[in-house]
């Protein structure tokens, strides 16, 4: 897609980009054109081959400031079904859980990681991973061959990131395991810095009355939501979004740029369970949940799933909007998960305070 269609989707968008920003789209782009002739040819060597450094981006830089809503707007307009956009977590949830069910089936004479790589890119030509973080020696030494394995197999690799290639992994044990794939990445890859410390989404929080609105009437609720999406997405035209949860979807009936909109009977009232949750987060930033009500003791299961949402949402450092009914104290006073529902209090509170927004 050329770089007149992304700036009159931004524009459609109300969205102005910075310049470290538009260098970032401007290799999106090329990378874009790429694929479109590789599609047409059916033909990647051809365009890509091995010695290439055009293997995929790499994007770093701090928190909030367009890494992610870039890549969405490249996924969301590459023109081929062969793809897929994934948060790291997520990605590697699924790497572990392919992983382990090899290993139940006594595979034993195959590398499981060259495997798993020859089976994802059978899937797809090109890779949206965001928010890579390694923390641990396993994920490290996942990564290291399988993103190895994956460039070896010509899948085009999309990555953001808070931290430099070179800055993965530190201090971790054995790191000098994982170097050779930082050195390959740096080599293979177009490594981006996003030279902007401006985080847009405290920005747009300043515009919005409270994050944590008590209303009387619901057409106050309302009003308040509505006010809220559209300062924190810049007026954007929503959609609905089907998510993938263990093989099943989930719509998200509200969405824009990396913001959503839930009700509270949708997300606690509805069977749904953590990893509803964590998906959610997992794709979305700003999290807006309208029409918190005051429970009674009998309602259990939703104060349970209001308890595991908030915890997630927390654990995730997402942000969170509410309107609700009562102030937070009120919301639950007793009942089977009186107890539990004290840390969420306690939890909400903190989800409000500056220290957080900025964390």
């Amino acid at each position: 897609m050329t770089l007149t269609r992304y700036e009159h989707i931004l524009q459609q968008n109300n969205i102005t980009l910075n310049p470290a920003q538009a260098e970032i789209l401007i290799a999106l782009t090329k990378l874009d054109d790429s694929i479109d002739l590789v599609m047409d040819k059916g033909l990647l060597s051809a365009i890509l081959p091995k010695s290439s450094s055009m293997k995929g981006i790499y994007i770093y830089g701090t928190f909030g400031t367009g890494k992610s809503m870039l890549m969405d707007l490249f996924y969301d307009n590459l023109e081929i079904d062969k793809k897929q956009k994934v948060h790291f977590n997520a990605f590697m949830l699924e790497v572990h859980a392919y992983l382990h069910k090899m290993r139940k089936e006594n595979k034993k004479d195959i590398d499981f990681l060259v495997h798993v790589a020859k089976y994802i890119a059978n899937q797809y030509k090109v890779l949206c991973i965001d928010e890579l973080q390694i923390d641990d020696i396993a994920d490290a030494m996942i990564v290291g061959k399988l993103f190895r394995e994956l460039l070896k197999q010509q899948v085009i690799l999309i990555i953001t990131s808070n931290f430099a290639a070179d800055e993965l992994y530190p201090d971790g044990l054995q790191r000098d395991s994982f170097i050779p794939f930082i050195e390959l990445m740096q080599e293979q890859m177009q490594v981006i810095k996003m030279n902007h410390n401006h985080d847009y989404r405290i920005k747009k929080l300043k515009s919005v009355e409270t994050v944590y609105f008590i209303y009387q009437e619901v057409m106050d609720s309302e009003r308040f939501i509505l006010d809220s999406f559209i300062k924190l997405t810049n007026d954007s035209k929503p959609v609905n979004m089907l998510l993938n949860v263990d093989g099943r979807e989930m719509l998200c009936p509200i969405t824009a740029q990396d913001c959503t909109v839930f009700t509270f009977d949708q997300l606690c009232r509805s069977p749904l369970a953590s990893n509803d949750y964590i998906t959610i987060c997992q794709e979305f930033n700003v999290i807006i949940l309208a029409e918190i009500p005051e429970l009674s003791s009998e309602d259990h299961n939703e104060a349970k799933r209001f308890i595991s949402f908030i915890d997630t949402v927390y654990d995730l450092r997402k942000i969170l909007i509410c309107s609700a009914k009562t102030d937070i104290e009120s919301i639950y006073k007793s009942g089977k998960w009186n107890f539990e529902f004290k840390r969420t209090i306690s939890r909400l509170h903190e989800m409000q305070s500056k220290e957080y927004l900025e964390s």
